[in-house]
């Protein structure tokens, strides 16, 4: 037998399990008062599934964009031109749906936005590098695996 629930490890961390996308999504892009969300998922669930336009409409006008060019095992060269496109599109959140080459990618692209890393030179220093920063922006991981 399963049943719904919300887990809240963090006051600010949550996980759904049971609820449906719709029913989910708009709540907590509005619990975390996001106006400009990013998406990013891989290319098969982008274009050869619906579930990425049923996640863009159930964002309506707060979706500024959708990004399918972050490769398998989270290769910098598309992370990198996630990250731009966020920065471009003036992101306040992040989405990520598929598997762990996805959602890994954004911790990557949080991360290089709130260090304003636009290179891969400086993505790679990134390990090198202690933050001591808060994060700028957020992610919502919506895994497929």
């Amino acid at each position: 037998m399963s049943s719904a629930f919300t887990y809240e490890a963090l006051p600010q961390e949550r996980v759904h399990f049971g609820k449906s996308l719709r029913e989910t999504l708009g709540a907590e892009v509005d619990r975390l008062g996001a106006k400009r969300v990013f998406v990013a998922a891989s290319k098969t669930l982008h274009r050869e599934t619906g579930a990425i336009s049923l996640l863009v409409t159930t964002l309506g006008a707060k979706c500024v964009g959708v990004f399918d060019d972050i490769a398998e095992h989270s290769k910098l060269d598309g992370v990198l031109a996630a990250t731009n496109a966020a920065r471009e599109v003036k992101a306040d959140l992040l989405v990520g749906v598929g598997g762990g080459s996805i959602i890994d990618g954004l911790k990557i692209v949080q991360l290089a936005l709130t260090e304003n890393i636009d290179s891969i030179d400086g993505l790679l220093a990134l390990p090198r590098a202690q933050s001591t920063k808060p994060h700028t922006i957020r992610p919502i991981a919506i895994p497929t695996t």
